[in-house]
């Protein structure tokens, strides 16, 4: 018997052999459980077959017990499954501030499951075998957080492709959580759990009540269960190895070289701390030049040349300054830090280096669940799944930027020290010395990170999800017994998302106009005195007498003056002159924003998205038994229909839609979305035992299934499975699987608006750097589209650039094959040893993924020509740079993965080699190797393709080790999790092809991570659990907050489990 599922025949000790996560990574075959005795008649994840136990199936199941998700320290569900080596790439709620899950809405609070690293859109997750409505806008991916964890008698996971049995989705495979029946309490169950970081943070708090019971001589039973979380944020300025400090690649120069200790030779440089000196939470300007920008471009370039500190030609004035303190504050040089490029930089300068963004977000967790079922007839029972469960979630996302905020020369906020350079600039003849009132913009424009307290950026998300399945199942008294059930599932998803501090832009330009009120002394906006007063914008008329405007981003709507000299800031969102609301803002130093500055120019504004599911399912199951049978025995079959429909919208707050805020502005501003479809299924499987009790041939079986689908949005398709196993005695199996898997594209997918999208500017093929990288076309074709001989785009932006990208409604369905080998081997010589090993391999054709703007730039450029339908997605400005850009969802490629998946499990009585009275041991080995994961994104050439074995997120291996001591009432555990060293975050196999020495350092280097628990059973209603996860505080990779540890460090927790 495998210790680990002991709990099932002892539950007396269900805690004992459970605690520590003792199974939270075992990749366990089917066969494992079966050992288990209290699980006798179940339906496998995988099938809809009823059979005598899970080991009868083709395909690797993976089994996590319920118990060791409870008692593993970890209430973030989905943080736990991803120590599985299957799970590597989910994406947990807890890191859902410092992931991307790519969701319209938000992604904080989610957690979202993804098999095989193939994304979460291609991970079908069920619970009780059934739909589950998805947590995130327009998509089908489940937020595995929303399942309460009490509830769970088991999760499986089904690796391969499932869609014959289950339908779209299942491409990847599946993630079943199995629930807890009436009859798996004995009373009211009680557990409390508290846990907190080594650093006295991240504190978390747990507690359910759950209790099951039979009524009417068992002919009934139900489960009520409650459930609640509350753990506390984690900041970048909690952890050394966060913000500036999580690191970055940069371009290498000899200085860093020297300062780090890097390769000289190599192109990139990953160090840290890194900053970005293109900005400043301070404003960095040039008095003399309302373009920030240009101003603090020039210095980094300077300190990157190894020039000296600039000063405004004629005078003592520096070229480029900041100034710390909000007010009376001393101007001084801008200090960019050891420049690597105008937008990177080693070291701590002025540049930006925010601390205050979320790193785990605050959370808050309820739960309800009432499930039950009634036996009306001997053949008939009605059974209902019902549950609540509510979140909200907390994060500080980042900072409002500016290039050129425009400050006049008459500003009240300016220092005394900084008023007497602009008098000098004036008496010099560099600056006028009064304001010439011809609308032209008469001031300086500083270029400002807001990383003011008051005003920071952020989410405070609110998730409700409701889930109702109800239905009767029972047994037809015909052909031996059929199995029946029809049921009706509903299920929605609510999310409010309170969208922190939106920016108004004309509230925030009429803010930055400030002057003295004549009659009070006071500060004030200059509409407030004057409604008719525009603010301006940062604006300068070139030689050529084009107007300029430096401020970036550029508030939607605004005015040329009728002199072309100047462009001010249309009001729309409040009413100017007496009265007004507008609060003035002194745009000198960090922390500058006054509440009242705040409460005017800021707003608190919500996003709404809805998700509906309504399921209708049917299904017939039985066998042959009662008039054929072959030498193996009768022939099992399942055979059902389901009818699917899928709602989802999404709805956007008015200020964004209005375009005037600083999201609508420049251009990543969300549009409302609304779709559904429906679809119609059905489905027949079975399973033929060939031979069984042979010579030779213990068991012989084959199964199959094919599923038939006709979508509203894609019309019909059909997804098929067989399977072999074959065992020839002496505890050994073989077993086989080939499926065709099918994933219809979402609601997002096919009715997406054009979405605000970013373009990596350092990815413009037509810079100097990338020029030569492409086909033999690109330098020319760069040059016809007027790009200049040696452009570099690090000289123009400072960010990504912003553009749109949407969904396609002409999309056809992904088809992926699957195929998998394995071997289970149970020799019969040594007691409790289970060996696994199972070979995968996956092909997905016509995978759905937007085609990037990266791509779109690089086909306009490598073509033979700049007339094709690419360049005309593109738009450049006339020194070089992109400006913005289109793309969209297409089928656009393919994915080839290939790997092993090993186990290696055995347990045994210390008796057994003469200690006795010192309890029993269990020891556990299983991992992956992943042997190809390929990605053809390249619709020139369907040949060329890149790797990411060995890239960050893809090792080659993961191997989870366990073992576990149990003696008498106590249990003490250990787990471990390995990782090959992989790249570094955010570098790829293809930029190491050509060039070896592209980055220093470019590897992670090999890691482990520990966890120690323990378990203690007091009396048969109280027993006590606790541990140390990641005991030795293991920090997270260079660039990374999430691999091999979370942010969260090394982290203490204890439970009291009572039953009453």
């Amino acid at each position: 018997m495998t210790f680990c599922y002991k709990e099932a025949t002892m539950k007396e000790k269900i805690l004992v052999r459970a605690i520590g996560a003792i199974c939270a990574t075992t990749l366990l075959s089917t066969e494992a459980i079966a050992q288990s005795e209290a699980i006798e008649e179940v339906v496998v994840t995988g099938s809809r077959i009823v059979r005598n136990s899970a080991t009868e199936a083709a395909s690797p199941v993976a089994v996590i017990g319920g118990d060791t998700l409870r008692t593993s320290g970890q209430a973030d569900i989905g943080e736990l499954l991803r120590e599985s080596p299957q799970l590597n790439n989910s994406l947990p709620a807890n890191f859902s501030a410092i992931n991307d899950a790519g969701s319209v809405d938000s992604d904080v609070g989610l957690g979202l499951l993804d098999l095989r690293g193939l994304g979460a859109q291609r991970t079908l997750t069920l619970v009780n075998g059934r739909r589950h409505v998805a947590g995130g806008q327009g998509t089908a991916a489940v937020d595995v957080n929303s399942i309460p964890s009490v509830m769970v008698q088991r999760v499986e996971t089904l690796t391969g492709g499932a869609s014959s049995v289950y339908g779209a989705d299942a491409v990847s495979g599946v993630v079943n959580f199995v629930l807890k029946e009436g009859g798996d309490f004995d009373g009211i169950e009680v557990t409390a759990q508290n846990g907190m970081s080594s650093r006295y943070d991240s504190d978390e708090q747990y507690l359910s009540v759950a209790t099951g019971f039979e009524w009417a001589d068992g002919r009934g039973e139900a489960v009520v269960a409650i459930e609640g979380l509350r753990n506390s944020e984690v900041l970048e300025s909690d952890r050394s190895f966060a913000g500036p400090y999580q690191g970055n690649d940069i371009n290498q120069t000899d200085q860093i070289a020297a300062l780090t200790g890097t390769n000289p030779d190599a192109t990139r440089a990953y160090i840290r701390p890194t900053t970005n000196p293109i900005s400043s939470p301070y404003g960095v300007f040039n008095l003399a030049s309302p373009d920030g920008f240009g101003a603090v471009a020039a210095a980094a370039a300077n300190a990157r040349d190894g020039l000296p500190q600039q000063f405004i030609p004629g005078t003592n004035v520096p070229l480029v300054q900041v100034i710390e303190a909000p007010f009376n504050g001393i101007p001084r040089p801008y200090n960019p830090g050891f420049v690597s490029n105008v937008n990177q930089a080693f070291g701590i300068g002025d540049g930006l280096q925010s601390t205050k963004q979320t790193i785990l977000p605050e959370q808050e967790r309820y739960s309800i669940n009432l499930n039950g079922s009634f036996e009306i007839t001997e053949s008939m029972s009605f059974f209902v799944e019902s549950k609540y469960n509510y979140s909200n979630n907390t994060d500080i996302a980042g900072v409002d930027f500016n290039d050129a905020i425009p400050v006049q020369y008459d500003n009240p906020y300016i220092p005394p020290a900084l008023q007497a350079q602009i008098t000098e600039l004036a008496n010099a003849g560099i600056i006028p010395a009064t304001n010439p009132n011809d609308g032209s913009f008469w001031g300086f424009g500083p270029s400002r990170d807001s990383d003011d307290d008051l005003v920071l950026t952020g989410f405070d998300v609110e998730r409700e999800t409701i889930r109702i399945v109800a239905g009767i199942e029972g047994q037809l008294d015909m052909l031996d017994g059929i199995e029946y059930e029809l049921s009706y599932n509903y299920g929605e998803t609510t999310v409010d998302n309170l969208n922190l501090n939106k920016r108004i832009e004309d509230r925030f330009y009429a803010a930055m106009d400030a002057v003295v009120d004549p009659a009070s002394g006071d500060i004030v906006c200059r509409s407030t005195l004057d409604p008719t007063a525009a603010p301006p914008l940062a604006t300068t008329v070139r030689a050529n007498g084009r107007l300029s405007t430096a401020t970036y981003p550029r508030p939607a709507f605004t005015t040329v003056n009728a002199a072309g000299n100047g462009r001010t800031v249309d009001i729309t969102s409040f009413t100017p002159g007496s009265g007004s609301p507008c609060a003035p803002f002194n745009p000198f130093g960090l922390n500058s924003t006054s509440p009242a500055n705040a409460a005017f120019a800021y707003q608190d504004v919500v996003d709404s998205s809805t998700l509906e599911q309504n399921v209708i399912f049917g299904s017939l199951a039985g066998n042959t038994s009662s008039f054929f049978e072959l030498p193996g025995g009768p022939i099992g079959w399942a055979a059902g229909v389901e009818y699917r429909e899928e709602k989802s919208s999404f709805t956007v707050n008015q200020f964004d839609l209005d375009l005037v805020t600083w999201d609508g502005s420049n251009g990543n501003a969300p549009l409302p979305i609304q779709g559904e479809f429906d679809v119609f299924e059905y489905f027949v499987e079975g399973q033929a035992p060939i031979i069984a009790d042979a010579p030779l041939a213990e068991l012989l079986e084959v199964t199959g299934a094919i599923r038939f689908a006709d979508y509203s949005t894609v019309g019909s398709n059909e997804a098929w499975s067989t399977g072999l196993r074959y065992s020839p005695g002496f505890g050994l199996t073989l077993r086989g699987t080939l499926a065709e898997a099918v994933r219809a594209p979402n609601i997002n997918e096919l009715f997406s608006p054009q979405q605000p999208a970013f373009y990596g500017f350092q990815d413009d093929p037509c810079s100097i750097d990338n020029i030569n990288n492409g086909s033999p076309n690109r330098p020319g074709n760069c040059a016809a589209l007027g790009v200049p001989t040696g452009y570099d785009v690090n000289n123009f932006i400072t960010a990504g650039i912003p553009g749109v990208a949407g969904g396609n409604p002409d999309l056809n369905q992904e088809v992926a094959t699957t195929l998998t080998a394995g071997i289970v081997y149970e020799p019969a010589f040594i007691d409790n040893l289970t060996f696994i090993i199972d070979y995968y391999e996956t092909e997905i054709e016509g995978a759905i993924d937007t085609l990037s703007a990266v791509a779109v730039s690089e086909l306009c450029v490598d073509l033979a020509s700049v007339n094709n339908d690419y360049c005309g997605l593109i738009q450049r400005a006339p020194e070089g740079y992109i400006t913005s850009h289109a793309s969209g969802q297409v089928n656009l490629g393919s994915f080839e993965v290939a790997g092993l998946d090993f186990g290696l499990n055995y347990g045994f009585e210390l008796s057994a080699i003469g200690l006795d009275n010192w309890g029993g041991l269990d020891f556990g080995l299983q991992g992956t190797h992943l042997i190809d994961f390929n990605e053809f994104q390249d619709p020139l050439d369907a040949s060329i393709f890149e790797t990411r074995v060995g890239e960050f997120g893809f090792p080659e291996w993961i191997v989870n080790a366990r073992a576990n001591w149990m003696i008498g009432d106590l249990t003490l555990s250990w787990q471990g999790r390995w990782e090959e060293s992989q790249l570094l975050p955010g570098l790829a196999n293809q930029q190491f092809a050509n060039n070896p020495i592209f980055a220093d350092p470019s590897q992670t280097g090999d890691s482990w991570t520990h966890d120690f628990n323990f378990a203690y059973i007091f009396t048969e209603s109280i027993n006590m659990y606790g541990g140390l996860n990641n005991a030795f505080d293991q920090e997270p990779y260079l660039g990374s907050l999430s691999r091999p540890a979370g942010p969260r460090g090394r982290f203490a927790f204890v439970a009291v489990n009572l039953n009453i």
